[in-house]
């Protein structure tokens, strides 16, 4: 049988590298892994540590963009989307393909785990487990896009990932293609190690209350909306937002003919390079 494994990446360089090498070792044993990273615009090497593998590169954006762009070309039967900076168990995909045959599934997830020493940390990622255990219970699936396996005809059936989603695109994904009457499980043969990175970037909390809040949405099946940054790693996201805003300005004057318009623009260019030059040292 032959897998695609999906994963988005933006600035991952510290990361991807230990995902491919073990995706390439896996291989060895599950010959029929297509890899396929979808690269957001980075301004580090991530698109060199790619080809570099030898891996297939298309162009993302955020993470649903990119994991959309990668199922247009992926060719295996079933989809493994997987985030650039997580860990793989031992004979992950030999595991995971067996037990998801098996249980004759169509979209599964594994267990999360976290590498952290924190007490919140863990206590964290272990009720995020429990509420993934009872959002299948009451019939309400969450499939974490650290770690979904979807079979490719319920992917596409669904129309994949909503793009206009800056979060939660997972959680919304699952509820559609579950809609459609596919059988979901959680994989107990395999695992994930996720990076705590968020939580120490944007604070454990706030990011707590921010998953949470997907899960409780999921569970009580209200529509999911939910706003924040993916790339915590990259804080040029931001600032791609913020230009794009003064791009949109800048477009509003022209329509208009303001005269402003192109003082403005000069402007505009010069703080953006300024910015640009600050974030690349």
């Amino acid at each position: 049988m032959k897998i695609s494994v999906i994963i988005p990446a933006k600035n991952e360089e510290n990361y991807l590298p230990t995902l491919l090498e073990e995706i390439e070792k896996q291989a060895n044993h599950e010959p029929r892994i297509e890899t396929i990273v979808a690269v957001a615009p980075s301004i580090d090497d991530t698109i060199g540590i790619a080809r570099k593998f030898g891996v297939k590169v298309v162009k993302g954006g955020l993470p649903g963009i990119g994991r959309n762009a990668g199922a247009k070309i992926a060719t295996g039967e079933i989809f493994f989307f997987l985030d650039a900076d997580v860990v793989l168990s031992e004979d992950f995909f030999r595991n995971a393909i067996s037990e998801f045959s098996r249980k004759n599934l169509e979209i599964a997830t594994a267990q999360i785990k976290t590498d952290s020493r924190n007490i919140i940390d863990r206590i964290y990622f272990s009720m995020y487990h429990i509420a993934i255990l009872l959002s299948k219970i009451i019939r309400a699936p969450c499939a974490p896009g650290a770690c979904m396996i979807v079979k490719r005809e319920k992917f596409r059936a669904s129309g994949g990932f909503d793009e206009s989603l800056t979060f939660s695109e997972d959680a919304e994904l699952t509820r559609r293609i579950a809609a459609l009457g596919a059988r979901f499980g959680i994989l107990s043969s395999c695992y994930a190690i996720a990076s705590n990175r968020r939580f120490v970037k944007e604070g454990r909390a706030k990011t707590a209350i921010r998953f949470l809040s997907t899960v409780c949405k999921n569970l009580l099946k209200i529509k999911i909306r939910q706003k924040g940054y993916y790339f915590v790693n990259d804080e040029a996201w931001k600032f791609e937002n913020w230009q794009n805003k003064w791009n949109s300005y800048i477009a509003s004057m022209k329509k208009i003919g303001n005269s402003n318009g192109h003082r403005v623009r000069k402007i505009a260019r010069r703080i953006s390079a300024k910015m640009l030059r600050k974030r690349r040292r």
